[in-house]
């Protein structure tokens, strides 16, 4: 599915180690200034088709993130 949010691949990573309470966390992009070939710079899903059928996102991009967190902790501790 998707939602009508963006986000970037660095964006993801603040969150996670937001989330995940880190601190002095190091990033190192090895992909160069545009990334590796095939990346995206932006994850944009289109749900133009479902809203068409009258669903929408229920969950934000953050909520999503912090969920899985949640459930990996506790299924994999």
């Amino acid at each position: 599915m998707g939602s009508k949010e963006t986000i970037t691949a660095e964006e993801i990573g603040f969150l996670v180690v937001s989330l995940l309470g880190l601190e002095d966390v190091k990033y190192e992009f090895t992909g160069g200034r545009t990334g590796w070939l095939g990346d995206i710079p932006i994850m944009l899903l289109s749900i133009e088709k479902l809203k068409r059928l009258g669903w929408k996102p229920e969950y934000s991009i953050e909520k999503s993130i912090k969920d899985t967190i949640n459930w990996l902790k506790t299924y994999f501790p």
